[in-house]
């Protein structure tokens, strides 16, 4: 039995070992090889990285089968783990184990990362900081009025204007409905530059209504939350997080409010898998980080 449900289909099993993994990489591979004509080897375990951007920017939202960008990374880095254990697995056939079990969290011996106390401290602390993450993020959305189906107004700003000639004819304003809320990815790994490979960018997904101009071909955008926005509301949650894209070009204001804050609790603890990723020495500064925020919050 997996200690939490999968990510992808909310089954008792884990992600690598989900019956969908192999059918979401073979989609990948194809929707790429028609957009481009790229045709990935999903044997090759070095193009998978590439594989998943590449998708993710020429997927429409349709081919995306309503999946974030951050699960379809995680589509691929799964993937790549079922190859390696495969590999492995291949490679100790026949043999029998002859080193000594050391956790592959904090390094002592004689037990597993499934059983480390030290693992298991940081993953507490983590859904003490991120319950608190959440209970903010949820609060300020009721204040300003931005839920599920809130009508909201995109103005390019000055940034926008400036590169308009370079990006394309944009419009002045845009107008879109909140087709999702960032909740799940509301955790303390928000608050990170976004090229922090442990970074979890919140993007609030946007149905664009009669787009125009440069906009006309997108049916939807990913406007991430950053500390600018709405006056500033968000600025407790993510004072390093910074706009691009879309985000970068155009301010957003809610017009048409929402009191619909609910959400999918399927994948509510996908930043807890860098605990399994990575060891204590790497977790060790976040955690740290996080502590100098939950500390400030009661103060």
């Amino acid at each position: 039995m997996a200690e939490r449900n999968c990510n992808f289909c909310n089954k008792d099993h884990t992600e690598v070992k989900c019956p969908n993994l192999d059918g979401y990489a073979t989609h990948m591979v194809s929707i790429v090889k028609a957009r481009t004509g790229k045709d990935y080897d999903l044997s090759d375990r070095k193009t998978l990285y590439s594989l998943s951007r590449a998708f993710i920017g020429s997927a429409s939202p349709t081919e995306t089968l309503g999946m974030s960008r951050y699960k379809w990374h995680e589509v691929t880095h799964c993937y790549g783990k079922k190859l390696s254990y495969k590999a492995a697995g291949l490679k100790r056939r026949g043999q029998k184990r002859t080193r000594a079990t050391r956790c592959g969290y904090c390094r002592t011996p004689s037990h597993t990362r499934r059983t480390c106390p030290d693992m298991k401290r940081d993953v507490a602390f983590i859904k003490k900081v991120t319950k608190r993450y959440r209970t903010d993020f949820i609060e300020v959305c009721s204040e300003i009025g931005l839920g599920l189906g809130s009508l909201v107004k995109l103005s390019i700003n000055d940034y926008g204007n400036q590169y308009r000639e370079y990006w394309g004819e944009y419009p002045d304003t845009a107008m879109g409905v909140v087709t999702y809320l960032p909740i799940n990815e509301m955790t303390p790994f928000a608050n990170l530059n976004r090229w922090d490979e442990l970074c979890i960018n919140p993007n609030i997904k946007i149905k664009l209504v009669g787009p125009k101009g440069a906009l006309t071909e997108r049916n939807s955008i990913d406007y991430i939350i950053h500390h600018e926005i709405f006056e500033s509301s968000f600025n407790h949650l993510v004072p390093n997080a910074r706009r691009y894209g879309i985000s970068q070009q155009y301010d957003i204001e809610v017009v048409g409010k929402s009191v619909n804050l609910s959400y999918n609790p399927s994948n509510f603890s996908i930043h807890l898998d860098f605990l399994k990723r990575y060891d204590d020495q790497k977790i060790a500064p976040y955690i740290g980080g996080f502590s100098s925020w939950i500390l400030n919050q009661t103060k």
